[in-house]
This record gives structure tokens, sequence and C-alpha cells, in this order.
């Protein structure tokens, strides 16, 4: 189990706290607003800082959400890599 040290050595996050960003109820109605960005067509971002409460964890979530829609607008099939 990694520590706040942990975190804060190879994450950067304020005082080594696990997790992404705040929730507030701006972001949990707009998740695309931390995912990308206008100035930047067809930019999708990954991350811990992509959702509210997501933790270093599902920061790999985050990268799987984000290839899913692009194999079925490509129309390829998701294969994900098992461990």
């Amino acid at each position: 189990m990694p520590t706040p040290a942990t975190y804060q050595r190879y994450t950067g996050n304020w005082k080594g706290f696990p997790d992404g960003r705040c929730v507030t109820p701006r972001n949990m109605r707009d998740m695309d607003a931390l995912r990308t960005l206008s100035s930047l067509a067809g930019l999708q971002m990954v991350g811990q800082w992509t959702a509210p409460f997501t933790g270093t964890v599902f920061a790999a979530v985050t990268g799987r959400q984000a290839v899913q829609p692009l194999c079925k607008r490509d129309g390829r099939t998701f294969r994900p890599r098992k461990p």
C-alpha cells in the first residue's frame, strides 16, 4: 500500500493526496469538460485529474474509457491486454 509520501513523490499530488480532482456539482455533470480542450479539437485527456475522486488506480480506467469509443468509431474491436 503506497503512503502519502509515495503519492507525492510519483504524482506530485498535494500532501500526497491519492485522489484527483475534488467533486463539485459542475464536474459531476460535465465529465467532458475535464477531458477535452475546446481549443484542440480531437484531444481527449486521461488520468487521475480527468474525473472527480478517481485516484491513481482509476487513472488507467480513464484511458480505457477514451479508447473504447475510438474503436467503436473506427469499426474496430476493443481488445484490452490481459494482465
